[in-house]
């Protein structure tokens, strides 16, 4: 059968994960930027 390296197969694990979280830390930010401009504008008008 595969002999697998582990080691290597969590380090991807672990980056994978810290990519998923940076992308919704970006995704959450960009969607709290647009809401507030949102929010921002039609108190302007």
């Amino acid at each position: 059968m595969f002999n697998i390296d582990y080691t290597a197969l969590q380090q991807g694990l672990e980056l994978m994960g810290y990519g998923m979280v940076g992308i919704f830390m970006v995704l959450g930010i960009l969607f709290l930027a647009c809401t507030g401009l949102v929010k921002w504008f039609s108190n302007k008008n």
